[in-house]
């Protein structure tokens, strides 16, 4: 079955009611969607705390840390097998970013924040393979 409807109410075959918000899109969560524009979260600034970094995978999918301490990235939360996110890290030249759990860079190694000078930035891409398996790819920019 496919639904879209723009109205305030709807009621199903089966007598259903589906209620949504004035003039909402509303479509069935079963079935296959097209989207008309990019689907991304706004960019969410960690901090460290006590040399651990938390991510949230609720809160978003991109995400950015300035690099103020040594560091080491816990498995995110709230993570699923196929879920993919970025995470931007500025460097100052002097802390390091080590990773808990399962991350793998495949045949790659990490990056080395502290051979990098103050301003520089790395692009970090990982995909969870299952709720602690993540791959891990980056892109250096200095």
């Amino acid at each position: 079955m496919s639904l879209e409807h723009r109205a305030t109410s709807y009621a199903l075959e089966d007598g259903t009611a589906i209620v949504a918000s004035t003039g909402a899109l509303v479509k069935p969560l079963d079935v296959a969607h097209s989207w008309t524009a990019g689907q991304h979260s706004a960019q969410v600034v960690l901090t460290s705390s006590g040399a651990a970094l938390a991510i949230n995978l609720a809160e978003g999918n991109s995400f950015y840390h300035d690099l103020t301490e040594d560091t080491t990235l816990a498995l995110p939360s709230n993570i699923a097998a196929g879920a993919v996110w970025t995470m931007i890290v500025e460097a100052n030249g002097t802390h390091e970013l080590a990773y808990a759990g399962n991350y793998s860079f495949g045949t790659g190694t990490a990056p080395d924040f502290s051979a990098m000078s103050d301003g520089d930035w790395v692009a970090l891409t990982f995909v969870a393979k299952s709720a602690t398996v993540i791959g891990a790819s980056y892109t250096e920019t200095y």
